[in-house]
C-alpha cells in the first residue's frame, strides 16, 4: 500500500523548495521540435494535441536532458483517471504552462499501466515528500534522474493549500539556474534517506519476530474503519480482504466482523455502477455518492475476488450476486475479441458526468410511469449523490436488498442499460496488460469453482489461450501488447501473476498442465528476476539497461506487488512439490522476508497471505474419484464453500494417477472402499482418508 507520510520538511529537507513555490513566472516560447509520443495508446493519443512537447520515456530525451542541463517533468498518468484529464485541459494546454515546459524542461509522458517499474519507483518518493501519492503522478528529475520534486494533480494556479503547476515549475526552475548546487545538496539528503529508508534490518539469528497480522490488521482497522464510514475514496480490496481472512482465521463471528458494513457499503454505493455492476475506479468524495466515471480492469480482478471470498465467509447470498454482476459486466464490456480483456473504460469527455446519471424524468421516459416508481424508490436519491443537476443510482435500501432488486427490477435495469448505450460511448483502453489479465484469470478461475459456473472458467482458459497465441514460448512474455503490437518490456509482475492463475486454474480444472506450466514459469521468474540466492526479486529482468535503478518492491498498490505474489507463488507449488527448488529458493529468502515484515507489515497486506500457507499452517486436501462423481463433485464442493484460508486442493484421477516424482502431495493416493476419498494433510501429515463429506467438513 502507499507508504505512510514522513515530514520531511520539518527535516529541512524541503523547506526551502516550498517557500520558493510563489516566484516569478517565467514565460518561455513554444519549442519547435514535434512529439515523439507512440501511436496506439489511448492515454497518448489523448495528448497527442497538447501544447506540451511531450517524449516518449526512452535514451533520447533522457540524453538529451543531460545533454543541455535541463531538468526533466515526468507525468505518469492513464486514460481512466479523471484528475489526468482535468490536468491536462487546465495546464497542459495552457499557453504559459506549455511554453515554460518547452523552454526549459525536457517533458516526459508515461502511461502508468504501460511501465510498473516507474511507478513503482516514484510512488514512494511521492508519498514521503507531500504524505500521499495518487494519480496522476508528477516528478521533476535532475538531468541525472535524481528527484528534486514531485506530487499528484496540481491545479492551474496555486491556491490556499496548494501550488499551481506553473508557479511550481517556474520556482524550481528559478532554484535550478540560480542556486544548483545547494538545491542538488537538499536531493543528495532526500536520495540517501530514501535508501535509508529501503534498508531492511536482519533479525538476530534464532529469534522469532511473531506474527506480524495482528498488527497489520490494527493499522488497517483505525485506517479503514473510521467512524464516518467510507474508508477514504478508493476501494481497497487488498486490505480489506486481509481482516477478512483474519477473522476466518480467528473464527470470528459475523456479528463482530467490523468490516462488513463497509463491504456492504461499498456495493451499494455511487462508487459501483449499478447499472453495469462493475465499480468505477474511486469517488470524488469521501461518502462515496459521486464516482470517477472510469473503470479499471485490474481493481474489478481484485473486488471480484474480495467479495467470492467474503461469500465463502459468510454465505450471504448478495455477495455472490455482486461478484456474478462485476464478472458478467467485465464480460460484456471489457472483452477484446481474443478472449483477453482491455485495461479500462474511460469515460468520455464529451460526457463526462451525464453518460452516468439521470434524472427523474428520463427515468420515467425509459420505464414508463408505471415501471419507473419502484425503480426510482430502489435506486434513485434526488438530494445526494448529484452532479449538475442529475443523480448517480445508488441501492438505497443496502447491499442485502440487491438480489430482491433484481428480481422487482431486473427488466428495467437492463431497459435502462440499453438506454444508456445510445449516450456517447466509454472509451476503451483495448492495451491488453500481461498481469491485469493473469489477476482476472485467476478471479475467474475461483469464481468458477465456487459458484460452479462453468462459464467463468471457459473465459479463464479463453484469455490464458490468448496469452499463449501472444506468447506461445515462456522467454517470449511481455507485459503489454496492442492490437498486434507487443510491448518490449516485461516485469516481475507479469510471471509472478501469471504463474498464480495457472495454479488457480489448476485447482478449478485440476489440468495438471497448468500445475506444470506454472512451476516452470516460476523457475524462469527465478531465473531472469533475483540476482542470487537469498536475494530479493526485482522488477525488471536482470541485466536489461535501464535508466532507472532495478527496484525490489515490497509494498502493495492499488495491484498486489509482484514479489508478494511470487513468494506465495513459490509457498504454494512447495507444498505440492516439496524439497524441489522452488522451496529452496523461497528458504534461502526467509531472512529477508522475515526482516521486512518486522519492519513495515501493514504495507504488504498480500504478502501476509504467505504466512497461511506455511507448511505448519496450510491445509492440503487431495481428492480421488472420479471427477463426474457425485461423492467427488460433493466433496470438492464442500472444500470451496468455505473460506479456509491457506487451502491447497488436488484432484486424482484413479484410473491415471500423476508422477509420483513431479507432484509427491498428490501419489499414492487410493480410494477408501471403492469410494471418492479426500485426503486432508498438514506439514506432510494426512490423517485419516474419508469419503463423507460430514467427516471432511
Amino acid at each position: 500500500m502507499r507508504p505512510q507520510p514522513v515530514d520531511l520538511c520539518s527535516a529541512g529537507l524541503l523547506r526551502a523548495l516550498w517557500i520558493v513555490l510563489c516566484g516569478a513566472l517565467f514565460a518561455g516560447t513554444v519549442g519547435a521540435e514535434g512529439r515523439s509520443l507512440p501511436v496506439g495508446s489511448l492515454y497518448l493519443s489523448q495528448h497527442g494535441r497538447d501544447l506540451v512537447h511531450w517524449h516518449a520515456w526512452g535514451e533520447e530525451p533522457l540524453a538529451r536532458a543531460k545533454a543541455e542541463g535541463k531538468l526533466i517533468f515526468l507525468s505518469l498518468g492513464d486514460a481512466a483517471c479523471q484528475a489526468c484529464r482535468r490536468m491536462g485541459r487546465e495546464s497542459f494546454n495552457d499557453p504559459a504552462t506549455a511554453a515554460l515546459l518547452n523552454d526549459r524542461y525536457v517533458s516526459i509522458l508515461v502511461e502508468r499501466s504501460a511501465r510498473p517499474d516507474l511507478e513503482g519507483y516514484l510512488m514512494p518518493i511521492v508519498a514521503a515528500m507531500t504524505g500521499e501519492a495518487d494519480w496522476p503522478l508528477q516528478m521533476i528529475l535532475t538531468p541525472e534522474l535524481k528527484p528534486l520534486y514531485g506530487g499528484g494533480y496540481f491545479p492551474p494556479v496555486t491556491t490556499a493549500t496548494q501550488p499551481g503547476l506553473l508557479a511550481m515549475l517556474t520556482a524550481i526552475q528559478t532554484e535550478w539556474q540560480s542556486n544548483r548546487p545547494q538545491l542538488l545538496r537538499r536531493t543528495d539528503k532526500l536520495t540517501t534517506w530514501l535508501a535509508e529508508q529501503k534498508q531492511m534490518p536482519t533479525p538476530p539469528a534464532g529469534v522469532d519476530g511473531g506474527d506480524p497480522r495482528p498488527g497489520a490488521v490494527a493499522f488497517w482497522q483505525s485506517r479503514l474503519l473510521n467512524p464516518s464510514g467510507g474508508g477514504g475514496r478508493k476501494p481497497q480490496p487488498l486490505p480489506l480482504a486481509l481482516l477478512l481472512r483474519h477473522a476466518a482465521q480467528q473464527r470470528q463471528a459475523q456479528a463482530t466482523a467490523d468490516f462488513l458494513p463497509l463491504l456492504d457499503q461499498m456495493g451499494a454505493s455511487g462508487v459501483r455502477d449499478l447499472l453495469g455492476g462493475a465499480f468505477y475506479r474511486a469517488a470524488q468524495d469521501g461518502r462515496w455518492l459521486l464516482p470517477q466515471f472510469d473503470l479499471l480492469l485490474s481493481d474489478n480482478a481484485l473486488l471480484a475476488r474480495l467479495y467470492l471470498e467474503a461469500f465463502q465467509w459468510s454465505g450471504r447470498p448478495h455477495y455472490a450476486l455482486l461478484v456474478r454482476e462485476i464478472l458478467e459486466d467485465l464480460l460484456r464490456r471489457f472483452r477484446l475479441p481474443g478472449g483477453c480483456f482491455a485495461a479500462a473504460l474511460a469515460a468520455n469527455p464529451v460526457a463526462e458526468q451525464s453518460r452516468d446519471t439521470w434524472s427523474a424524468a428520463e427515468i420515467t421516459a425509459v420505464l414508463g410511469p408505471d415501471r419507473a416508481a419502484p425503480f426510482l424508490e430502489l435506486f434513485f436519491d434526488p438530494v445526494e449523490g448529484v452532479v449538475e443537476g442529475r443523480s448517480v443510482l445508488r441501492l438505497l435500501g443496502g447491499l442485502e436488498s440487491l438480489p430482491q432488486s433484481r428480481l422487482e427490477a431486473g427488466e428495467s435495469r437492463l431497459a435502462l442499460l440499453a438506454a444508456r448505450e445510445k449516450r456517447a460511448p466509454l472509451l476503451q483502453d483495448g492495451q491488453i496488460v500481461t498481469s491485469w489479465n493473469a489477476l482476472l484469470i485467476s478471479s475467474l478461475a475461483r469464481a468458477a469453482a465456487v459458484l460452479q459456473e462453468e462459464r467463468y472458467l471457459e473465459a479463464a482458459r479463453l484469455c490464458l489461450a490468448d496469452l499463449d497465441r501472444a506468447f506461445p514460448k515462456t522467454e517470449d512474455l511481455r507485459h503489454s501488447r496492442q492490437g498486434d503490437a507487443v510491448g518490449s518490456a516485461v516485469f516481475l509482475d507479469d510471471y509472478a501473476f501469471l504463474a498464480q492463475a495457472l495454479l488457480d486454474l489448476y485447482e478449478a480444472d485440476f489440468d495438471l498442465h497448468h500445475l506444470q506450466r506454472a512451476h516452470t514459469l516460476m523457475e524462469r521468474l527465478l531465473e531472469r528476476f533475483q540476482a542470487g540466492s537469498g536475494q530479493s526479486l526485482q522488477m525488471t529482468p536482470l541485466g536489461e539497461a535501464s535508466a532507472m535503478p532495478a527496484q525490489t518492491i515490497w509494498a502493495d498498490g492499488s495491484t498486489p506487488a509482484g514479489h508478494s505474489v511470487a513468494l506465495i507463488t513459490l509457498q504454494r507449488l512447495a507444498l505440492f512439490r516439496p524439497g524441489g527448488v522452488l522451496e529452496k529458493a523461497l528458504d534461502a529468502l526467509r531472512p529477508r522476508l522475515s526482516a521486512y515484515l518486522a519492519k513495515q507489515a501493514a504495507q504488504s497486506p498480500e504478502l501476509l497471505h504467505l504466512l497461511d500457507f506455511q507448511p505448519d499452517s496450510a491445509v492440503e486436501v487431495v481428492v480421488v474419484g472420479g471427477r463426474t462423481h457425485p461423492t467427488t463433485q460433493a466433496l470438492l464442493a464442500a472444500l470451496r464453500q468455505p473460506l479456509i484460508p491457506g487451502l491447497l486442493v488436488g484432484w486424482v484421477d484413479p484410473g491415471q494417477p500423476p508422477d509420483p516424482q513431479a507432484w509427491p502431495l498428490l501419489a499414492g493416493r487410493t480410494l477408501l472402499n471403492g469410494e471418492p476419498t479426500a485426503y486432508v494433510c498438514r506439514n506432510g501429515v494426512c490423517r485419516l482418508p474419508v469419503n463423507r463429506v460430514e467427516a471432511l467438513r
